[in-house]
């Protein structure tokens, strides 16, 4: 029999953990749903490597508290299966952070100015705190919101700030880690629909709104 090449070592491993993670997956799920506070998971198998299997979990808003975390990773920990580490983690946090242009054909009142810096940063506070888990965002569904929440604003807006397809100059995505590869990233968005991986839950950054004078 001739020698094993690396390559075909390290797939046949590679096949070797996932399956070892496939077959505990279901019977980690039913335990870590069963802990209180949990309200869903994912399992990324190889996460942190060959012979890992990291566990994302997510609480009320997606977030998780140390002491969840611990909970589960003890469930895990009890169903552990030789050769496979099972690895217990936070969700990966996504802020998203808005930069907004707004140009008006004349010079707001105070008032005003007021008016649609507070609609917009509600609406957009809104839509990320609605509707459980978001692990994706939508642009077109963000500007829609704004300016459905807010009539009011039809009569400061100038025609083709209602009409145009986004409102945004400018938007940011930036990753909290809580795991291993503890830190962060960022990135700017050019999509005008962004999904995130399956370890990860969106949150609002922050929202800086510019109001200008089209002159």
């Amino acid at each position: 029999r001739g020698r094993e090449t690396d390559k075909a070592l390290k797939a046949r491993l590679s096949t070797y953990f996932r399956s070892l993670a496939q077959n505990n997956q279901s019977n980690l799920i039913l335990s870590a749903l069963s802990v209180p506070g949990v309200l869903d998971l994912t399992i990324v198998e190889g996460y942190f490597g060959m012979g890992t299997c990291g566990v994302f979990v997510f609480g009320s808003d997606g977030f998780s508290s140390k002491s969840l975390i611990k909970q589960v990773q003890l469930r895990a920990d009890s169903l552990r299966t030789s050769g496979l580490k099972v690895i217990v983690s936070p969700g990966v946090q996504a802020a998203f952070s808005f930069d907004i242009e707004i140009g008006l054909d004349r010079r707001p009142t105070a008032a005003e100015s007021a008016l649609i810096r507070s609609s917009i940063d509600r609406s957009i506070r809104n839509y990320f705190s609605v509707g459980g888990i978001k692990r994706s965002i939508d642009l077109r569904v963000i500007r829609n919101k704004i300016m459905r929440d807010n009539p009011s604003l039809l009569s400061i807006l100038p025609k083709r700030s209602r009409t145009e397809t986004s409102l945004f100059k400018n938007v940011y995505l930036t990753r909290k880690y809580a795991t291993l590869n503890s830190g962060s990233t960022r990135e700017t968005i050019t999509e005008t629909r962004y999904s995130l991986n399956p370890e990860e839950y969106s949150i609002l950054g922050f929202t800086n709104i510019e109001i200008k004078v089209n002159i």
